[in-house]
């Protein structure tokens, strides 16, 4: 029986070894595991906090946008740097030697003026 013992201790060996084996891999495995997360957790926090800032910056610029582009703003730079005057819809009255208004002078163009023959090109005849 003695070689049969020493197989036997031989396979409790190999298998106590490999057991330890296994066991070493499996936590090998759960400190990379761990450590991989560890990492994604810290970029995960570092994208939110990159986020946060674009989103600051992003309403910051969108205000900016809104301030510059106000039409108040806008009319004052325009008429103090480009001398423009905008129209407050009330137009002058012209008044010709006693004419009375601008449609009263127009017919009395028309009726003054000869009447003209609209003439067609040689080409169409």
């Amino acid at each position: 029986m003695p070689a049969l013992a020493q197989e036997n201790k031989i396979t409790r060996l190999l298998v106590g070894t490999g057991f330890f084996a296994l066991l070493i891999t499996a936590f090998a495995l759960y400190v990379h595991q761990s450590t991989r997360i560890e990492v994604m957790m810290q970029e995960t926090h570092m994208l939110y906090e990159q986020r946060r800032v674009l989103i600051s910056e992003t309403e910051t610029l969108q205000a900016e946008v809104s301030r510059l582009s106000n039409v108040d703003r806008i009319s004052s730079i325009a008429a103090r740097e480009f001398g423009l005057v905008f129209d407050d819809g009330a137009r002058p009255r012209v008044r010709l030697n006693g004419s009375s208004d601008l449609t009263r002078l127009q017919e009395e163009w028309k009726e003054a003026r000869p009447a003209v023959e609209k003439r067609k090109p040689d080409s169409q005849k």
